[in-house]
């Protein structure tokens, strides 16, 4: 009976978000509801398209929703583009900076200097959550909310990006959010965590397994500022990077070390793809690894010493924004083309696949794969999924030391 229940869930999914036609194909090819829809939410996580199966993978890139990247920046700039490549929709949606932006419940978050602002439209209109002076620098969405930090050591909660509590200011700046599901032993007992972490001026890094409520400091031998953070899904890494070109990483979610700090430009940002990280920063620097250790300098040919402040990826798209209004393009993190230039600065940029309007609570089904990895190859006959929705309060775990 569970079986059959995970076969019909499976095909509900499929049916809604790809269409019966997509589904089809795959059907043609011989490929089952289990491994069509485990390989869909594998390649829309953002996991190594490489290791999949080259006719999933065309059949797949086929179905997936198109796209939509949000940057935002000084004196409340916004911009949006669907291929990464030709922007529009610009706004100056407020008078102070926004520095960061997340997508979660069917809606965008930007955050900034002076308070938070959501848009429901794909950044055509903008709703303000009040003039604060709370001065928030990063935002993510996980699993069921939104955690911002900032100035201070702020940090604070939103579960439908509109209304925000559990208010912390405690210690230094905290300029970069990430989160991931890490395993953690304590007291001998080993289980999955929902983890965010944050890190900023002199290496600072703070953890909670709370959802955000309660959070427990961690050291890193460094005393560079922490400017970006990411999560690699694959094998539960978090990585870091910052001031005099810093990099460094945990692959337990709880003790760090320093890959690289060669007091070299900053970096301002990193991100996780399916070819390995990238990280920007200032002087137009680009930099990417395969497994986060050997890193590699990328010339992009632009023949500019802008400033990065972010990079994201999206579509097979990787889009860096930065002073100046700096926007760049790439199909492969190596050969890129400036797409914009000019106006006030962008600080942040995010995507998400098939952006939906609709915050009626209908499309608001949120699935998580659960893949089985050997040898960084993704096994899908040993992988499944559970789906839940948005609205619907996520069970946590506490971890009693954080």
């Amino acid at each position: 009976m569970k079986k059959k229940l995970q076969i019909n869930l499976g095909m509900l999914i499929v049916f809604i978000l790809l269409g019966f036609q997509s589904y089809c194909k795959s059907e043609e090819k011989g490929l089952s509801v289990e491994e069509y829809l485990a390989s869909y939410l594998l390649l829309s996580s953002g996991a190594n398209s490489k290791n999949m199966d080259p006719v999933l993978l065309s059949i797949l890139s086929d179905a997936m929703p198109e796209g939509l990247f949000v940057a935002v920046g000084d004196n409340g700039r916004t911009l949006t583009t669907s291929d990464g490549i030709n922007w529009e929709n610009e706004n100056t949606i407020t008078d102070y900076h926004l520095n960061g932006i997340a997508y979660g419940f069917n809606r965008f978050v930007a955050v900034g200097s002076s308070g938070k602002m959501h848009t429901t439209d794909g950044g055509l209109t903008w709703i303000a959550e009040g003039k604060q002076n709370d001065r928030l620098i990063d935002v993510i969405f996980a699993e069921d909310r939104f955690v911002a930090a900032g100035e201070a050591g702020r940090r604070v909660i939103s579960r439908d990006g509109v209304n925000w509590n559990n208010d912390i200011v405690s210690g230094s700046t905290l300029n970069a959010l990430a989160h991931g599901n890490v395993n953690i032993t304590v007291d001998g007992i080993t289980d999955n965590y929902s983890v965010i972490y944050a890190g900023g001026f002199s290496a600072r890094l703070t953890r909670s397994t709370t959802g955000g409520a309660n959070w427990k400091n961690y050291t890193l031998n460094s005393s560079s500022e922490i400017l970006g953070m990411t999560y690699n899904p694959i094998t539960s890494e978090f990585m870091a990077v910052g001031q005099n070109g810093l990099i460094a990483n945990s692959t337990d979610g709880e003790t760090w070390s320093v890959i690289q700090e060669d007091n070299s430009e900053k970096l301002n940002d990193i991100i996780y793809t399916p070819s390995g990280y990238i990280t920007v920063g200032i002087n137009g620097r680009i930099l990417s690894s395969y497994n986060g250790q050997s890193w590699t300098i990328i010339d992009p040919g632009l023949n500019f010493n802008d400033t990065l402040f972010s990079i994201t990826y999206g579509n097979g798209s990787y889009v860096a924004v930065g002073i100046n209004g700096r926007r760049i393009h790439s199909n492969d993190a190596v050969n890129w083309t400036v797409t914009g230039t000019g106006g006030f600065s962008l600080r942040d940029v995010e995507f998400v696949d098939g952006f939906s309007t609709d915050t009626s609570g209908n499309w608001d089904q949120v699935c998580h794969t659960h893949v089985h990895v050997h040898d960084n190859i993704a096994d899908l006959r040993h992988s499944h999924w559970h789906c839940h929705s948005q609205t619907e309060r996520k069970n946590i775990h506490n971890h009693p030391h954080d």
